[in-house]
């Protein structure tokens, strides 16, 4: 079943030990007019089907915090349509430090949204079954941006990875490495 850090609202889920399994898909928000936070010091957090960090209609708020533990999912795409809509600021992000493990076997970064770095293992793919990385990857009309900043830790990407994927879209992502280590096993 789906799982939903918050429906109708405002809403926050702890995760410091234990395992969280969810068989399905995950969304951190479910509505315009919301907002999701899920903070992870420590534990196992596993999604077998797809994370939206921003909702399943991208107009909704959300901010993962991780520093510990692991979150395993199977395709994460994170980033709103929108950088405000009805008047609301929409703010998605994912910040990743001390010791946090994520791994996603396919990664999209679209649309508005930041994803900070500061320590701890992040990999999209596997040896054995590769992935793929879009840092900025739209499929409308309108300019957007997408920054993921690596300040620490390490991003491994078994697979390709892409920053502002070239198509006729005028979509923009960016990378910044101020520190930590990216590998990129492909293209």
């Amino acid at each position: 079943s789906d799982f939903f850090a918050a429906g109708h609202g405002n809403g926050t889920y702890l995760l410091s030990g234990g395992t969280l399994i969810v068989q399905g898909n995950e969304n951190l928000a479910n509505g315009r007019d919301n907002g999701g936070t899920f903070i992870q010091s420590g534990g196992a957090h596993t999604v077998s089907g797809t994370e939206r960090d921003s909702g399943p209609n991208g107009t909704a708020s959300s901010t993962y915090i991780q520093s510990g533990g692991t979150h395993t999912i199977g395709n994460f795409i994170i980033g709103s349509f929108y950088s405000l809509f009805d008047g609301n600021n929409i703010n998605v992000s994912y910040q990743l430090s001390g010791n946090g493990v994520l791994t996603a076997g396919n990664e999209s970064e679209q649309f508005f949204g930041s994803f900070n770095q500061s320590g701890g293992i992040h990999t999209v793919g596997s040896p054995s079954t590769p992935g793929t990385l879009y840092i900025g990857d739209s499929n409308s009309n309108t300019t957007r941006s997408f920054t993921y900043t690596l300040s620490g830790g390490s991003f491994i990407v078994n697979g390709d990875a892409f920053v502002s994927p070239a198509n006729s879209n005028p979509e923009s992502g960016i990378l910044l490495i101020n520190g930590g280590a990216m590998t990129v096993t492909g293209t």
